[in-house]
């Protein structure tokens, strides 16, 4: 034990002072530790801080703090790192014991102690971004030699924050702005401005003694582009502040926001009309707010007010009645201009209204007198911008006045009544009236010896109010009647016959009984003859004079009248035989001149016109003769004439054959080489050349014509020629321009020129081009030819040009988007980069470096997009650059909207808020003012989402309203009630009972309104109630019913007035009515019917009856009352207006005198003064009295007017001028011409200006004024016109006529060049020249300009004219002597022909002729042009000249057949080949011709002769060779040409097409056709004949010699012709229906041909062979002409009604020509069968059904030929569902029809299939194909305003843009193709 304690004792000293020195140990560590300066490092986490390496770093954590936005200072939520280090247990020599508060207390307690120091520090407020976040960790001192210090980092993202500013904008400034105001400065007023806060205080005083900040005034800077506004300060003084503490100092003094205002729309923008949207974006200045706020924007709306225009319209003068209104000057309204510029009136942009106009009343109406109040109404075309306007002005129409013309009459003798040929005055106005005439129509004057009778016409016109009354008067003299003698000249007598009486029986007409009253009806007097009776008068024309004497010689004038008789000598006759025909040269004998006189006693000479020896031109001419006897005092000589033709004289032309020419040269006149046989001076006349002279014939020979039509065309007729002309080929080159080398796909007609021929003018031609034009040649060197064909390959050869060409490579066109931007998240696209090459055909692949298939970071990003085309030897590689720009994405917010009751309790269950992107991770944050109960109304709350990844999105602040409602009350109502229509509506008649709540206070609004009327059936009633507390409660509404019944109406009428006896009455007079006239009905009366009666004197009773129609008949009953009715005696009434003033010299008449009875009651009136008497001037009374003619129910009465007699105003007129007036001269003294109408009116005129003035008249109007005085200027006034005549100014005259053509070098004269002059002369001025005299001019044309000024230029017009003067080159002289005459063959040589010279020898230059030095030149005339080319040929022009060279032909050696002869048959014509091959050898190329009038017609057989001609193809060079052939011509064979088909089908017959034999020559004969059974050994049959004429159509004839002896007639007839026997001499045309036995079947054939018979049988025609030897053929006059008309062809041959038999027919068919001598008969067999007859079906081969249609058996279109026979159709489908019953689903079905007639054994079955396919229904719809759209705008699906054809179906539309749909979002600019499919659901 002791043992035990010793050790124990000894081991604790021992550790004790091993502590003691371990302490002391530390102890010196830690001294020396402290007195070491030591620096800290930054480091990352769980690194040592101080540099010793023994020491144990502790580790620390930190998580990464969440975003905080700007302003949230640094707190221990961010700055929360921690030290995980556990801290080290202390070393013991004793049993480790834990402590209580160890093994009981936190984790923590078990942790490194220390400290941590933050930077930056806690409380620290930072900017937007992103910030590290430093920590360092320093253990306790307890540790520090164990542990070393340590630092930890993190990484924060601070957010922007919501403003704390706000924006004002005052739209105070909006109201009554209306459309065409642009915006400006005073309505683009926003400002940013700062919350008000208590604890802001002065900045001044806060800064005292530390800075000095002074301030100016803010102002707004307007940028230039007019989209934003930027609010700075100006000049600051800073001394040690930055810039954010500056700028909020600066906010603090002024209390607003400095930064720019973005406006949309901007300034200057003129806004349209109704509710607009304006936005204002604020950027603020500062730097701090702009980095860490977000930006702010406001939105507005306005109401601009649509603009009011102002008409302007003048008044418009007076105007007279029947003027139309016009446009001109009445209807003038316009409306005045829009200005579109606030700030400078001046300055302001008019801008025209446009719109229509519409006038009432309208234009071209016609007024009545009076004012007119005329409005217009003004529709803009623009009715949303601009409102309508009216406007309204007086005008005033006066009456028109209206004058008349009455013509002075003529004297008339005495009982003439006045008619209208006197009484004829008129209105010079077409105005609608009538005349009243005093003395009247009808009247029969006297005769008045000294003065006539005053005639006086007054005019009523039927508008009396718009047209004035006036009158006039004439005078009318009468003669003495004069009897007018009858006597008829007598007939003519012989020489030596007496007068007799009754040639001397003259009457008098008399016609006065019947017009003048009393008057005898024949007029007694005595005749005198003079000659008398018995007297022989002479020969000729004698007058016969009577002379009657009336017994009444007072009232009578005596009469004479003379006939004339004649007396005739003894005329003798002439017998003359028409002479006969002579030609033209023939003068005339007396074989033509013959005739004879009868009878022959009478003795004279005969005249002939024309006379012997007369040379007449041809034609018709009339012979005349006159006999001329010897005693011509009693014997008459007669004239005969006769006519006579004279044929023309036949001209004859001489042609020589032309010489070659080559292509391109024009024909000549010496190529024609025609002459006329005749004497040209005998036969005047022109040439006419075909063709024409000057044109230019293609290669080869041409037939050259010519014709001398003679000016006489009468006595000469017309001659033509032809001649040959050989043109040979031109030659030409090709010029092709185009580059060395080309890059590879530039096609070849890009590169060259298009090549063109070098000629004297174009060719058209085909250039093929080796390789093609379009072909892409590869890189390299390439051969290239063209060929050129003409399109006349017979003018122009084909000719060929080479060239070589390098190909190079090609470089493509790529084209990408050189910048975009993407929201994070998005890959980049190869659709979104749209790299393209521009050239599509090309093959290639794009790269991109970096590849783009993946997400890129927020930032920007640099892209290279790279083409590397497959083919590298044809094309190169090309690349761009692409700008990528990553932006966050914003998180968009969903606000479904939320509505409350006011007084629930808010929370955040109520808002139903979430992302449209729910991938995204974050928190939500709610901002609103109360939480608790809130008012009603709109209330906003702000909500916000943080998201947890700030670098790659944004934080999303959205703002949105929720509504609390207020509490809506109830009404209860009671029960139904009723009231009679037209009470008043009452409150009791609502029966309102109960209102939940109860004790509610408010008022009740009742409708209809208390008091109303209601209509008479059964009506709602509403009640609406307003609770006081309108704040929480809301209006409650209530209805009920209530039945209102019919009331009887008031009818009211007045006590009936005092009625006269005689008086009608109508009911309408009685004025009853309902009291309430807006009751509709009708009355009814009784006991009276009809509208009007008489009632007898006494009273009356009459009952009413009042019936409401219509609506008014649901609402009252019918009502009935009793009128009384008195009537009384009658009394007459005058009416007499007041009559207009009248003018002196005017007589009473009906116009003043024109009082009547207004019941037209019979009486007499009495005037005082009478009618006709005329008033002096002054007032007079006029008075009238009525004596009635019953004076028991009537009285007299008399009633007076007043007259006004206004002195007369003379008439006078003033006619403008016929003749122009000009400024400058004087008032010329015919325009003083005023006249007086009024004739009988003395006076004299005073004209202003005065006559002898002199005045010179100016431009403009000028204004004379006549007045006209007269005499007497007590009855008549004084009358003034005036006359306005336009003075024109005076249109001055240049005369200038300068020399026109001037050489080069030659200066301009006043002589020559500057000689113009001014007309009238008299006009001063002055003259301005485009150029000055001594100009040298150059080569050209010059515009040489002139001007006259005058200086008067108020009365005459400044003048100019301009002339074209030319400079010509100066041309040299050329000297040409050539020899003029060669030989065909000899070439041109220099010394001989091309030998010209230039005789200016200062002039140099070169030769240059039209032909080469050893061309050989053809036989005829030859034009050589030489051209002097000048060396300097800038001032000298070229020379040319002309000779001409004569070359001679040449004979060639011919060689003909031997013999030469030719054999033809009749009816062949000789042929050209023929002809040619009687040419054997020849020694120049050429052909035979001959003369074709000789040759070119059918001769009959026998031999004849045909000169010929051997004509060269050179005929220009070589001479032509005569030859005469020998012609044989043989009988011809009659050949037949006929085609029948093999077979025929049954039921069809032998038609047109079967009797269509022809002859294949022209012959006429006759056909015969023949038919027979093939099996039968018979020979019966039936046989047609046939005429065939190759003039005339074809007719069938039936020959009876043909037909077989059958039992039943070969031919009958449908219509029962009688049967008649034809005879072998008679021919009948076939009429209705020919029937053919043919064993037993008959078939019937219907001719449609007119019967005709004839009596005698046909002849053979007769050949008659003409001089010439050519065959003329004529049927003889007994031979049966056809009509033209008939065409057997048209016939019908339709089956009526028998068929032949199946079976085989033989036909055999013969022609007889009838020209036997020249022409052999034929004959013909065929073959023909019968088989059955084929039905044919058609269908619809596809028959397309939507799906649910049955398929109508219409549909099939089922049609089928021989409808006349009977059979069935079977229908067979592949579907189980009947297709004609039922609806087949969608897929394709076949129907098989088939048709089974009944006659099978005739007829063939017939089928036919068709489809069937059921396909869904079609949705067409249609869109808008163009769409304009401003880049920015959203492309919606509404833009495309898409119409369905069957909206019914559901579907949806898909759209796509390369392969994407570009709905809802923004494209870029430029134009896009949009693709739009509609998908049907179903």
């Amino acid at each position: 034990m002791v043992e035990n304690s010793t050790f124990y004792i000894i081991g604790a000293i021992a550790i004790a002072v091993l502590l003691i020195f371990v302490g002391a140990l530390l102890y010196y560590c830690r001294r020396r530790s402290l007195n070491r300066t030591e620096y800290f490092l930054p480091c990352k986490s769980d690194r040592p801080i101080h540099p010793e390496k023994n020491l144990k770093v502790p580790s620390l954590e930190w998580s990464t703090p969440s975003d905080i936005a700007y302003g949230t200072k640094l707190s221990t939520r961010q700055l929360n790192a921690i030290c995980t280090e556990s801290r080290p247990r202390p070393f013991s020599f004793f049993p480790l014991r834990l402590r209580k508060s160890d093994s009981e207390g936190t984790v923590g307690n078990d942790i490194l102690e220390g400290t941590f120091s933050f930077n930056p520090s806690e409380g620290t407020i930072l900017n937007s971004g992103e910030h590290i976040l430093t920590g360092v960790f320093i253990p306790i001192a307890r540790y520090k030699n164990t542990y070393s210090s340590a630092e930890v980092s993190v990484t924060i993202t601070v957010i922007k924050a919501i403003p704390d500013y706000t924006l004002n904008w005052d739209i105070a400034c909006f109201n009554g702005l209306s459309y065409g105001n642009k915006l400006t400065h005073e309505h683009l007023n926003a400002t940013c401005v700062l919350p008000p806060s208590p604890s802001m205080i002065d900045p001044l005083t806060a800064t005292k003694n530390k800075r000095e900040i002074s301030f100016r005034k803010s102002w707004i800077t307007y940028l230039s582009c007019g989209f934003c506004s930027w609010s700075t300060t100006a000049k600051r003084n800073y001394d040690d502040v930055d810039d954010n503490d500056d700028d909020d100092l600066h906010e603090l003094r002024e209390g607003l926001v400095e930064g720019a205002y973005i406006y949309e729309p901007p300034l200057g923008t003129m806004l349209l009309s109704g509710k607009q949207s304006l936005s204002v974006t604020f950027l603020p200045t500062s730097k701090r707010r702009l980095n860490n706020y977000l930006p702010l924007k406001k939105t507005i709306e306005v109401v601009i007010l649509p603009h009011t225009p102002l008409l302007q319209w003048a008044s418009p003068s007076n105007i007279r009645y029947s003027q139309p209104l016009n446009f001109m000057d009445h209807l003038n309204a316009c409306c005045s201009p829009l200005r579109v510029s606030p700030f400078d009136i001046e300055s302001a942009n008019l801008i025209e209204i446009p719109g229509r106009f519409e006038y009432t009343p309208p234009e071209g109406v016609v007024l009545s007198t009076g004012q007119h109040i005329l409005t217009v109404h003004f529709s803009p075309d623009d009715t949303i911008n601009i409102l309508p306007a009216e406007m309204s002005v007086t005008l005033i129409v006066d009456p028109v006045e209206l004058t008349f013309e009455w013509p002075k009459p003529g004297n008339i003798v005495f009982g003439t009544k006045l008619s209208s040929l006197q009484l004829n005055a008129r209105c010079n106005e077409d105005v609608g009236g009538y005349f009243s005439y005093d003395p009247s129509p009808g009247t029969v004057l006297k005769v008045i010896d000294l003065e006539g009778h005053k005639l006086q016409a007054t005019f009523h016109p039927t508008d009396s109010v718009n047209y004035k009354c006036n009158s006039i008067s004439t005078s009318l003299f009468v003669d003495k009647y004069v009897p007018v003698l009858i006597w008829e000249d007598p007939e003519t007598i012989c020489w030596g016959t007496p007068l007799k009486p009754y040639h001397l029986r003259a009457s008098v007409l008399y016609g006065l009984e019947d017009i003048i009253e009393d008057h005898p009806a024949i007029l007694n007097g005595v005749f005198e003859y003079s000659p008398s009776a018995g007297s022989i008068l002479e020969p000729g024309v004698h007058e016969l004079k009577v002379c009657f004497t009336p017994n009444d010689a007072q009232n009578y004038c005596s009469a004479t009248t003379s006939v004339h008789i004649t007396v005739r000598k003894v005329v003798a006759s002439i017998e003359w035989e028409a002479p006969s025909d002579i030609v033209y040269g023939t003068e005339l004998s007396i074989i033509q001149l013959n005739a004879r006189v009868s009878p022959s006693i009478i003795k004279g000479t005969f005249k002939y016109e024309p006379d012997i020896g007369t040379l007449l031109p041809a034609g018709s001419h009339v012979l005349g003769v006159t006999f001329e006897p010897t005693d011509l005092a009693h014997f008459v000589g007669c004239k005969f004439v006769s006519d006579i033709i004279v044929r023309p004289l036949k001209l004859e032309i001489i042609c020589n054959s032309p010489e070659s020419i080559a292509y391109g040269n024009p024909l000549k006149l010496e190529h024609f080489n025609a002459k006329l046989q005749l004497d040209e001076h005998l036969c005047d006349g022109n040439w006419i050349y075909s063709p024409n002279i000057g044109v230019v014939l293609d290669a080869g020979l041409h037939k050259l014509s010519v014709t001398y039509i003679p000016i006489d065309s009468v006595n000469f007729l017309e001659a033509s020629s032809n001649v040959d002309l050989n043109v040979q080929k031109a030659t030409y080159t090709i010029v092709w321009n185009g580059p060395n080398s080309i890059i590879f796909r530039t096609p070849l007609e890009d590169s060259f020129n298009d090549p063109f021929i070098a000629w004297s003018s174009s060719i058209d031609g085909l250039f093929t081009f080796e390789p093609t034009l379009d072909t892409i040649l590869p890189v390299g060197i390439h051969n290239l030819s063209v060929i050129f064909t003409p399109v006349c390959d017979v003018n122009f050869d084909i000719i060929k040009a080479e060239r070589t060409l390098e190909v190079v490579k090609y470089s493509p066109s790529m084209q990408c988007t050189k910048c975009h931007s993407l929201i994070y998240g998005n890959y980049l696209t190869k659709e979104m980069v749209r790299p393209t090459i521009k050239e599509s055909d090309i093959i290639g692949e794009f790269d991109f470096h970096p590849p783009i298939d993946k997400y890129f970071e927020v930032g920007t990003h640099q892209i290279i997009v790279r083409f590397v085309p497959i083919d590298l030897t044809d094309y190169e590689i090309v690349s761009s650059e692409l700008m990528l720009t990553i932006n966050q994405f914003v998180p968009e917010i969903i606000w479904e909207g939320a509505s409350i009751p006011y007084g629930t309790e808010i929370d955040l269950t109520c808002f139903n808020v979430s992302l449209s992107n729910t991938q995204v991770e974050g928190n939500w944050s709610y901002i609103i003012d109360n939480e608790t109960a809130l008012e009603p109304g709109v209330h906003d709350i702000q909500v916000v989402f943080t998201p947890n990844d700030t670098t790659n999105y944004a934080i999303s602040i959205e703002t949105m309203q929720f509504t609390v409602d207020k509490i809506r009350p109830t009404i209860e109502f009671g029960c139904v009630q009723r009231i009679k229509f037209g009470n008043p509506l009452t409150q009791e008649h609502f029966r309102i009972v109960k209102l939940n709540p109860p004790d509610l206070d408010g008022s009740f609004i009742f409708k209809p309104e208390i008091g109303s009327i209601l209509e008479a059936h059964e009506q709602q009633l509403e009640v609406t109630f307003f609770p006081t507390d309108s704040k929480y409660f809301e209006v409650a509404e209530g209805r009920t019913m209530i039945i209102v019944e019919k009331s009887k109406p008031n009818v009211v009428y007045k006590d009936s007035e005092q009625i006269f006896y005689g008086t009608k009455v109508s009911y309408s007079q009685l004025d009853v009515k309902c009291a309430d006239s807006t009751i509709s009905g009708y009355f009814s009366y009784a006991p009276w019917e009809g509208d009007e009666f008489i009632p007898c004197v006494g009273s009356h009773e009459i009952n009413v009856v009042f019936t409401p129609t219509g609506v008014d008949a649901e609402k009252f009953e019918p009502v009935d009352t009793v009128i009384q009715l008195r009537v009384e005696k009658c009394n007459s009434t005058i009416i007499w207006n007041t009559p207009d003033p009248i003018i002196f010299r005017t007589e009473l008449g009906s116009n003043q005198l024109n009082a009547h009875i207004e019941n037209d009651i019979d009486g007499r009136l009495s005037y005082n003064p009478s009618s006709g008497t005329k008033l002096t001037v002054g007032e007079h009374i006029l008075s009238v009295e009525f004596f009635p003619s019953d004076l028991q129910n009537y009285s007299v009465v008399n009633a007076t007017v007043t007259l006004l007699v206004e002195p007369y105003t003379p008439k006078i007129c003033w006619p403008a001028p016929q003749f122009p007036l000009l400024s400058g001269e004087v008032i010329p003294l015919e325009l003083f011409q005023a006249i007086c109408e009024d004739s009988d009116i003395d006076g004299s005129f005073e004209y202003q200006p005065n006559v002898d003035e002199q005045l010179v008249m100016e431009f403009g109007q000028l204004i004379l004024e006549a007045t006209f005085i007269p005499y007497d200027n007590l009855n008549y006034s004084r009358s003034i016109t005036s006359l306005i005549v336009n003075v024109q100014q005076t249109a001055l005259t240049l005369i200038w006529e300068p020399q026109l053509e001037i050489p080069y070098m030659e200066p301009l004269s006043a002589e020559l060049h500057f000689n113009a002059n001014v007309e009238p002369a008299r006009v001063e001025g002055s003259y301005f020249y485009s150029h000055s005299i001594g100009d040298i001019l150059e080569l050209g044309f010059h515009d040489i300009n002139l001007s006259f000024k005058p200086n008067d230029t108020k009365n005459y017009l400044p003048v100019s004219k301009s002339i074209q003067l030319f400079v010509r080159k100066d041309r040299a002289e050329i000297s040409w002597e050539p020899a003029r005459d060669i030989v065909f063959g000899s070439p041109l040589d220099i010394n001989s022909h091309l030998n010209a010279v230039n005789l200016i020898p200062h002039i140099e230059g070169s030769f240059h002729y039209s032909h080469d030095i050893g061309q050989l030149l053809n036989s005829g005339d030859h034009e050589i042009f030489v051209t002097f080319n000048p060396f300097d040929s800038e001032r000298y022009g070229n020379s040319t000249k002309s000779v001409k060279l004569n070359v001679r032909r040449l004979d060639p050696f011919v060689q003909w057949r031997v013999p030469c002869i030719i054999s033809v048959v009749f009816g062949e014509i000789v042929s050209e080949d023929m002809i040619n091959a009687l040419l054997e050898a020849s020694e120049f190329a050429g052909n035979v011709v001959y003369d074709k009038t000789q040759v070119d017609r059918i001769l009959v057989v026998g031999e004849y002769t045909i000169p010929i001609q051997f004509r060269p193809f050179d005929s220009l060079n070589i001479n032509p060779v005569d030859k005469v052939v020998k012609v044989i011509v043989s009988k011809a064979p009659a050949l037949i040409d006929w085609k029948i088909p093999d077979a025929f089908k049954f039921g069809e017959v032998p038609t047109a097409d079967f009797f269509n034999g022809n002859i294949l020559k022209n012959v006429n004969g006759t056909f015969i056709y023949s038919l027979f059974l093939e099996k039968s050994a018979c020979t019966d049959g039936i046989s047609l004949a046939f005429v065939h004429r190759y003039s005339s159509n074809m007719a069938i004839f039936v020959e009876q010699s043909l037909v077989s002896s059958t039992d039943e007639p070969f031919f009958t007839s449908k219509k029962d012709v009688p049967n008649t026997v034809y005879l072998a001499d008679q021919l009948i045309v076939a009429t209705s229906l020919i029937a053919a036995v043919v064993k037993e079947s008959i078939y019937l054939a219907t001719l449609k041909l007119e019967s005709r018979s004839y009596s005698s049988a046909p002849t053979e025609p007769s050949t008659d062979v003409e001089s010439d030897g050519s065959a003329s053929v004529s049927p003889r006059d007994n031979f049966p002409c056809l009509p033209t008309d008939v065409n057997f062809r048209d016939c019908d041959m339709s089956l009526v009604p028998y068929m032949l038999s199946v079976g085989d027919y033989r036909v055999n068919l013969q022609f007889l020509p009838f020209d036997y001598e020249n022409y052999y008969s034929a004959s013909l067999t065929r073959s023909v069968s019968i088989f059955k007859r084929v039905i044919v079906i058609n269908l619809n081969p596809v028959i397309d059904v939507e799906a649910g249609e049955i398929v109508e058996l219409g549909r099939l279109q089922l049609i089928r030929n021989h409808l006349e026979v009977q059979g069935e159709f079977i229908f067979s489908c592949d579907s189980t569902p009947n297709p004609f019953s039922d609806i087949l689903p969608i897929g394709k079905y076949s129907i098989d029809v088939k048709f089974v007639p009944k006659d099978t054994l005739n007829y063939t079955t017939a089928t036919a299939c068709t489809s069937i396919i059921v396909s869904g229904k079609s949705n067409d719809f249609t869109c808008e194909e163009k769409i304009e759209i401003v880049y920015g705008t959203v492309l919606t699906e509404e833009m495309f305003h898409v119409q369905y054809s069957d909206p019914l179906i559901a579907g949806r539309l898909t759209f796509k843009l390369h392969g994407r749909s570009p709905l809802y979002t923004v494209l870029d600019v430029g134009q896009y193709y949009i693709s739009i499919e509609f998908q049907p659901v179903e």
